[in-house]
């Protein structure tokens, strides 16, 4: 390169120097040396773009470029410095090259000048490099701080040009002269500036092509590492492509090396899609349905961007094979759908709340239990508007529970949809903590359990009342064992008969065996009565009860039992108390064979003494006893308990019966005699004295006694008569208005002698009747001598008659005082008077007259009221036509 090149240069040369008024050789020698300096360095500036431009080796063409600049300028040494700030944000500089004349020693050999400090260097000034300024000049002309830092270099004169890579101060390009100090010319400068320049454009270019060759390297090892395929294509030809990408579609990464990439895609519309983001250059990503080489289809994610490959445009793009993520979206999506549905048909839904930012999301169903639209957007707020009013304090309390105490949490609560829509909403949740312990989020789940709820409600109240139902069975079938028992109870009163009876009644109801003991007169206890569900066994449950009370109790509460009357039972028997119980092998071997698993002793109590007791065992039915059983057992011992003793009272009133009829029979035969000759007597008597004589008077008196005397021992003969079924009545036809008017006129002047009227009111043609003449009259003179007897002075009695259906019914009223009520049930019984202190009977008239009356197939009542008198009926069979 020659000057001649440079016209535009030496121009500026001949401006800035030539065109001075100087004449001396020197002058014109210094001005032919600037040129020459300047074309030199220019000429090396040329080769540096030659070198740098192209391919090179940097660390070579650097030291090569700086020689070629040190001889152009014709300096001593040539370097240059990167600058840097270190952790302080201190300025320092770096040399990273350097070049000087043969012989001279290197700076680079110097420690302090391969990394030090602009300011503590003294060369603080040279900061000003960064903004484009020269630094240049001999040492002389330099700060002291600087004339001091290159003096111990051995340097004399010095130029620094600012190296600018881009628009960043990179550094400085440094020129020294260590003869002579010279000064630097604005010629020589200029082109140094355009070396540094230059050198900066290179320093530029190497970084790039540094980072770029990082970024490839980078690109390949990442994409080689990525899962995810990526290519570089020009309009679909696939110009490199890392493994996973040929793995994607069943390809070798070679394979696809110039293959377009639409013959990879299995439809028209996903090509046109391709081809549409190729030509609008967009980088949104999309999918695609892709062919591998095996023939089965993908689903390819792809995004791409434009790029540049080996200085063309070209574009980059990624795939990820979705195909699992899609089919496990799709399996998802079931699920979710199905999870949907499932929810639907379960009535359940579920959310989640962010405590932090008070957002909650729920799914589908919890918008329709909560009765929401589908775009509402949710709030623990509009949630709690729709509890109930009277559940929002627990719903609150249960939540601040739960997230203060960091535990789950279950309630029940109702929903009000609306004013006619209510719902019952069962809920279960959690809290989840971050990791410092803080509350982040609620999940819960609920259940809308209205027709659960309404349904339990009718569960509830068909078990109640097939509880009821099964109570009332049980209660009627225990009632209808209570009747059967006292039917066979009441049954004879013989009651060891009748508790033997007893004890094959409980069994199998409340026992698989049992055994009824009672207290006989000599204070021992005697059983009467066994029974087992397998009746082979009923002389082993006799043997051992038997020999239980004659040797003592088995068991200790057996022993309470039949001592104190007091109720025992043992819900569990153990080996270990029947082996404490019978030491004997006999009872032993007895007690293996009957097994009792559970045993029940209520007493038999009359008043406040014990009578016997029931025992009552569960064996092979593994029954326990409850409260019911016991209620059971202890109401039949009762019973039971009763029938002995109305069957002890039996058996006496049995013996007084026998003593009373010997003793009727006494009367009956010895004093009737004695009577009949002292009734002959006074006849006789009487009718040997003076008429109305005092002695007379005396002996009628005497006669009226006997006859009353004589009819009393008739009617306790015939009380008895009656007692044994034996009264006897000698029926035939007769008239019953005869009937009635013989009884009233016997009776009539009884009745005048106590001041009373008696009258007969009967209808003609009353029919005739069957029945015992004699008989009839002592029921009348008994109903008529009552009411003679308890009707005041001036009183009324009237005999009626008449027909009702198939009878004559016969009635007696009076207008005396009238009876009690409460003692209108007793006034037929035998010996019974209104009070205690009348003396006016012995209470036998009614008696033998409802007697007499039954005799004839008739009936006998009374009515009466306090105050009004009593009427008195009775009836009789009417003879057939």
């Amino acid at each position: 390169m020659s000057a001649k090149e440079y016209p535009d240069l030496l121009r500026t040369a001949e401006v800035m120097v030539g065109r001075r008024d100087i004449s001396d050789d020197a002058r014109v020698r210094g001005l032919q040396a600037s040129v020459r300096r300047r074309d030199a360095v220019l000429a090396a500036i040329s080769y540096a773009a030659t070198r740098f431009l192209g391919p090179s080796d940097w660390e070579r063409d650097i030291r090569d470029v700086l020689g070629r600049l040190g001889n152009a300028a014709e300096v001593s040494r040539v370097y240059l410095f990167e600058r840097y700030r270190d952790a302080t944000g201190m300025q320092r500089a770096r040399m990273r090259a350097e070049w000087s004349t043969e012989g001279l020693r290197a700076l680079c050999d110097d420690p302090s000048m391969a990394d030090f400090e602009l300011g503590t260097a003294g060369l603080a000034r040279w900061e000003s490099l960064e903004r484009g300024d020269v630094v240049h000049g001999p040492l002389a002309a330099m700060p002291p701080s600087e004339r001091a830092f290159f003096a111990r270099l051995g340097l004399r004169s010095v130029a620094a040009m600012p190296v600018f890579a881009g628009d960043s101060w990179w550094g400085y390009l440094g020129f020294a002269d260590d003869l002579t100090e010279r000064e630097w010319s604005q010629t020589l400068t200029e082109v140094l500036q355009a070396a540094a320049a230059t050198l900066g454009a290179a320093v530029y270019r190497r970084d790039a092509e540094e980072k770029l060759l990082e970024s490839e390297a980078c690109f390949r090892r990442l994409s080689e590492a990525a899962f995810e395929g990526v290519v570089i294509h020009d309009q679909g030809i696939v110009l490199e492509a890392n493994s996973a990408f040929g793995r994607i579609f069943g390809y070798g990464a070679d394979e696809m090396i110039g293959k377009n990439i639409l013959d990879l895609i299995a439809t028209p519309a996903a090509r046109r899609l391709i081809q549409h983001h190729m030509q609008t250059g967009s980088e949104a990503s999309y999918e695609v349905t892709g062919r591998r080489k095996d023939g089965g289809l993908i689903i390819a994610e792809i995004s791409g961007r434009a790029t540049s490959y080996q200085g063309k445009p070209a574009r980059v793009a990624t795939i990820h094979d979705v195909t699992a993520r899609k089919h496990a979206e799709d399996a998802l999506h079931r699920r979710e759908k199905q999870l949907a549905e499932a929810q639907a048909v379960a009535h359940i839904g579920s959310w989640v709340w962010d405590i932090a930012t008070n957002d909650l999301s729920g799914s589908d169903e919890l918008y329709r239990i909560y009765g929401f639209e589908p775009t509402t957007k949710l709030a623990p707020g509009s949630l709690l508007e729709r509890v109930h009013p009277d559940d929002v304090t627990l719903v609150r309390n249960t939540i601040d529970r739960a997230v203060k105490g960091g535990v789950g949490f279950s309630i029940d609560h109702r929903i009000v949809r609306s004013p006619t829509d209510t719902r019952r909403f069962h809920v279960e949740g959690r809290v989840v903590f971050d990791a410092a312990g803080v509350p982040v989020r609620i999940l819960g789940v609920g259940q809308d359990v209205t027709e659960r709820h309404e349904a339990e409600i009718i569960a509830r109240r068909l078990i109640e009342e097939q509880a009821a139902r099964s109570a009332a069975e049980t209660a009627e079938r225990r009632a209808a064992f209570l009747a059967e028992a006292s039917r066979v109870l009441g049954a004879s009163f013989d009651y060891q008969t009748t508790l033997a009876t007893l004890a094959r009644l409980a069994v199998p109801t409340l026992a698989d065996f049992c055994s009824v003991s009672v207290v006989a007169p000599d204070t021992t206890y005697c059983v009467v009565g066994v029974a087992h569900v397998d009746q082979a066994l009923e002389p082993l449950v006799r043997e051992l009860t038997a020999g239980a009370y004659a040797c003592g109790p088995w068991i200790s509460e057996l022993r309470a039992t039949v001592e104190r009357g007091e109720m025992a039972r043992v819900d569990e028997i153990t080996d270990e108390m029947l082996d404490a119980s019978y030491l004997e092998a006999g009872p032993r071997s007895i007690i293996k064979q009957l097994r009792p698993r559970a045993y029940l002793t209520v007493p038999l109590r009359a008043g406040d003494r014990a009578v016997g007791a029931l025992d009552l065992f569960m064996a092979e039915s593994n029954r326990r006893y409850d409260a019911a059983d016991v209620a059971l057992a202890e109401e039949l011992a009762r019973r039971a308990a009763l029938a002995v003793e109305n069957a002890r009272l039996f058996n006496d009133a049995q013996q007084a019966t026998l003593a009373r009829d010997q003793m009727l029979g006494v009367v009956a035969h010895d004093l009737r005699n004695p009577l009949s000759t002292m009734l002959m007597a006074s006849t006789l008597l009487a009718e040997t004295l003076e008429a109305a004589s005092p002695a007379q008077r005396q002996v009628a008196m005497l006669h009226r006694a006997g006859e009353r005397m004589n009819r009393l021992i008739q009617d306790l003969l015939d009380v008895k008569r009656m007692e044994s079924g034996h009264l006897s009545v000698d029926t035939c036809p007769l008239h019953a208005a005869t009937l009635l008017a013989e009884s009233a006129d016997s009776l009539r002047p009884l009745a005048a002698a106590a001041a009373l009227e008696l009258r007969l009111e009967a209808p003609p043609g009353l029919p005739r009747v069957s029945a015992d003449r004699h008989r009839m009259h002592q029921v009348l003179s008994n109903l008529i001598g009552n009411a003679i007897k308890f009707t005041p002075r001036g009183g009324t009695i009237t005999l009626r008659a008449d027909v009702v259906a198939d009878e004559l019914r016969v009635a007696v009223a009076d207008s005396g005082p009238g009876i009690p009520a409460e003692q209108l049930p007793h006034i037929f019984g035998q010996f019974w008077q209104g009070a205690r202190t009348d003396r006016r009977g012995i209470g036998l008239g009614l008696a033998i007259a409802k007697g007499i009356v039954e005799a004839h197939h008739g009936r006998i009542w009374v009515e009466s009221t306090l105050g009004n008198g009593s009427t008195f009926y009775f009836t009789l069979p009417l003879m057939a036509s």
